[in-house]
């Protein structure tokens, strides 16, 4: 889990990780998103390790497909069907990954984040569990967060 709090600007996020520091956070599980709009997505999180593991499943399936629309003479050698297959497993990983980054998923989300360093804000996330993430969300109030969320992810920025 994490907590997404938005300043008004990039001073703001700073005294709140001061703040943070205080209340006992580890800094490498807080971070400060300004002037990057493409950053900002990655606070709310992604489908990437979903999308990777589709895709996993896809490049098997279609590595197996192939094996069988290949007959007898490619069934014959193990070590061909392996090395055919894991090719098109990791590539079905990888564009699952870039899929699962995509704004497609989360358009609303991402837009509002986005939005908000756009027009000058900036975001401080925090990684935490639940305990932390009431804590978290507790002191970015108190340093005068204009909009405090929670967000299903664990992914850092």
């Amino acid at each position: 889990m994490s907590v997404v709090g938005v300043f008004r600007d990039e001073d703001a996020a700073r005294a709140a990780l001061h703040r943070l520091d205080l209340a006992g956070f580890a800094p490498d599980s807080v971070s400060v998103v300004a002037n990057n709009v493409r950053q900002a997505r990655e606070a709310a999180g992604s489908f990437s390790l979903t999308g990777a593991l589709v895709g996993a499943i896809v490049g098997v399936l279609a590595g197996f497909g192939f094996v069988l629309l290949g007959g007898d003479v490619m069934r014959e050698s193990g070590a061909a069907v392996v090395l055919g297959i894991l090719p098109l497993v990791g590539a079905g990983a990888f564009i699952g990954v870039l899929a699962g980054r995509a704004r497609l998923f989360k358009q609303r989300e991402y837009g509002r984040l986005e939005s908000a360093v756009d027009r000058g804000d900036a975001l401080v996330t925090i990684r935490c569990d639940h305990e932390e993430c009431l804590r978290a969300t507790s002191a970015l109030r108190e340093v005068g967060a204009i909009q405090v969320r929670d967000e299903d992810t664990a992914e850092t920025l």
